[in-house]
């Protein structure tokens, strides 16, 4: 078979099969990937000579390969041969650890790492669908930190943080890095849809991030200590918490150092035994979640940074009463009976006379007139009564006899 009968010339249906291929392929294949392959396979069909491995078509597979995953499709037609290179990344684990799966489809570690680069530099240069200048892309001259991948399992610590790249069409800016990593930051703690407009931040720093993270249902955690840690990100993580640092771009793996983004934050979602897993907000696609730094080469992309050892915990920000819970209509108070005494009057106290003496009186009269004021006898009981006027007859006649004895003596 001539495979110059089959190399593509219509670019709109290619860059659209590669699309639908990586879209279709059930296990999030990125079409980067895709087209990162049949550069590095086939020229995207220009070149298709049969390797002398005896590989084949626009993948370049082995006949017995091909059998397996072309579905009775020709092997030299990008329509057939997209799909298949797809299916055969998924079987082979690419959402489980994409560097084996690259392996597995060409074992060679320089053919994984050339792949990835190539996948990376068409992620940054066309963040979307894929666009006709991709076809016209080849390996970059400068080289690059390779990618390294967290194996899904096992891993000691991995928290639930959703992928969510940079949007189609966005530049690499402060803004768009720090809007991506505020909406996986909202994915985190189940909060859907875009960002508020009071929550689109202006630049990529921690003190603006945690200022929107607010009305975006966030809350910014500073750290405790002194300064951080990497011991410190590990703790947070622990508490489900992922956190957000402040590294330099220009050494992070798939960046080339000619990228002149600066510092830029990363998402660390998760630990191995000695490195930090993180999403990469500067991807347009899933190539930059799940990547791996060793804990020194974390430590030395943060202290590049402008402003080293910056970091900031997130949390899901307290919910809210429903609005105006603690407030009420105002209300009366009950009414409380009080009892009112009856006015009583004032007993008012008259004193009674005295009784009148006269100074011609003589004790006789005197003896007398304190008889009668003397109060009337208990005419109830006539035998206690007799005593009282015994007792005045006596003291009348002492009283005589005292008198006339006092005058028989003058």
């Amino acid at each position: 078979m001539d495979w110059r009968a089959f190399v593509p010339t219509d670019t709109a249906d290619h860059l659209a099969t590669m699309d639908r291929a990586a879209r279709q392929s059930g296990c999030g294949v990125p079409w980067q990937l895709l087209a990162a392959i049949a550069r590095v396979e086939s020229d995207f069909g220009r070149n298709m000579a049969t390797s002398s491995a005896g590989a084949i078509g626009y993948g370049q597979f082995l006949p017995s390969s091909w059998q397996a995953f072309g579905s009775d499709g020709n092997a030299y037609d990008y329509r057939d041969a997209l799909p298949a290179i797809a299916q055969y990344l998924c079987r082979a684990g690419l959402a489980r650890d994409p560097r084996r799966a690259l392996f597995a489809y060409n074992h060679a570690d320089w053919y994984v790492d050339l792949v990835l680069d190539l996948a990376v530099r068409y992620d940054r240069m066309a963040p979307g669908a894929p666009v006709p200048e991709v076809l016209s892309v080849g390996p970059a001259a400068e080289p690059v930190h390779p990618l390294h991948y967290a194996v899904a399992t096992p891993t000691p610590l991995w928290l639930t943080v959703p992928w969510r790249g940079r949007k189609a069409g966005a530049p690499i800016s402060p803004a768009s890095l720090a809007s991506t990593t505020l909406e996986m930051l909202r994915g985190t703690f189940g909060l859907s849809g875009g960002l508020p407009d009071d929550a689109m931040p202006e630049s990529s720093e921690l003190g603006e991030l945690a200022n929107r993270a607010w009305p975006a249902g966030l809350l910014a955690l500073p750290e405790q200590a002194a300064e951080w840690t990497v011991d410190g990100i590990r703790l947070h993580l622990q508490r489900g918490q992922p956190v957000v640092a402040l590294l330099d771009g220009r050494a992070l793996p798939g960046h080339p150092a000619s990228d002149g983004s600066g510092d830029q934050p990363v998402v660390v979602i998760g630990t191995t035994t000695d490195e930090l897993i993180y999403a990469d907000p500067s991807f347009s696609s899933s190539l930059g979640y799940g990547l791996v730094l060793a804990d020194a080469d974390f430590l030395a992309s943060w202290h590049a940074a402008t402003l080293p050892r910056r970091a900031l915990a997130f949390t899901s920000r307290p919910r809210p009463q429903a609005r105006q819970a603690h407030m009420h209509d105002a209300e009366p108070p009950p009414v409380i009976p009080r009892l009112t005494a009856t006015p009583r009057p004032t007993p008012t106290l008259s004193p009674s006379p005295l009784p009148t003496v006269q100074p011609t009186l003589s004790a006789v009269a005197v003896v007398l007139q304190t008889s009668v004021a003397m109060p009337p006898p208990n005419t109830d009981d006539e035998a206690d009564s007799s005593w009282v006027i015994l007792a005045a007859a006596g003291a009348l006649l002492v009283v005589t006899f005292l008198f006339r004895r006092r005058r028989a003596h003058r």
